[in-house]
């Protein structure tokens, strides 16, 4: 009698620490601008000094989430790229609710030197070494930005000098009188 006793002591003692609650408690809230109140996406929330780190990036709306964060005081570091860093210090984290937080970012203002973009390749050049006279490259992403083109490389072909079709339904296209299986 007594061992069967123990062993439902034992046994209660081992599934009640089963379903123990944990130790943590979630970080949630939003990150926005502060003078227009607008939500910032992709802003960086990080709780200091935890081991592994916990952190969350905000979504579409500016809201963040983290989760399992230990009982205690924690400090919250705030990144988002043109804004200045902020740092939330002391923020109480206990065992009976969520922390809610609406954090507001300030813009910072950066001066940036000159910035020269060169291309690397000319664009009426054509990719063809042999081509000499009459020749002229354009990529696919051209043809999408063209109206005329409609995403089709042939029909942005006819938007230049000297070039012609037989008829709308094919796709043949003459160069300066020339056969249409001459083109390359």
């Amino acid at each position: 009698m007594k061992t069967l006793t123990l062993f439902l002591i034992i046994g209660y003692g081992l599934i009640t620490s089963l379903f123990a609650q944990s130790t943590g408690q979630t970080i949630r809230g939003v990150v926005l601008d502060q003078e227009s109140k607008t939500p910032l996406i992709g802003a960086n929330v990080i709780v200091m000094g935890t081991n592994p780190i916990l952190a969350a990036a905000t979504d579409l709306e500016g809201h963040f989430r983290i989760a399992g964060v230990p009982l205690g005081r924690h400090s919250l570091r705030i990144t988002y790229i043109g804004y200045q860093e902020t740092t939330l210090p002391e923020i109480l984290v206990g065992a009976g609710k969520e922390v809610v937080l609406e954090i507001a970012l300030q813009e910072s203002l950066l001066s940036v030197s000159e910035i020269t973009v060169v291309a690397e390749t000319e664009k009426g050049v054509p990719l063809n070494e042999m081509a000499l006279v009459s020749a002229r490259s354009f990529s696919v992403d051209e043809t999408k930005r063209y109206a005329a083109a409609v995403n089709d490389p042939s029909r942005m072909a006819l938007s230049f000098a000297g070039v012609a079709t037989n008829d709308d339904t094919g796709n043949e296209i003459i160069i300066r009188g020339n056969s249409p299986r001459g083109l390359l």
